[in-house]
């Protein structure tokens, strides 16, 4: 059954993620954060399901995960190494 998050419920999806980032000293000074922000900008927004696979070379890693507008689904994303 697809029950559609709210706005709010986008919102607080995401807000776990940015704090575990800045927990993990990644900041906007990395492009693959960058382009994370800019998904999870446009999920919040729109509540289009985003696909993230962003690689981070820089650290040898790769930013993967789903970010989805059903709430009987959770929003995942996963640094993972190469």
């Amino acid at each position: 059954m697809f029950v559609e998050r709210t706005i709010e419920q986008r919102r607080a999806e995401i807000k776990p993620i940015i704090e575990k980032l800045q927990e993990l000293e990644l900041s906007m000074k990395y492009e693959p954060v960058v382009k994370l922000y800019k998904q999870m900008n446009q999920y919040v927004i729109t509540g289009e399901r985003q696909e993230i696979n962003i690689l981070f070379e820089g650290v040898d890693r790769r930013i993967k995960g789903v970010l989805t507008n059903n709430a009987c689904e959770p929003c995942v994303i996963k640094l993972i190494a190469q």
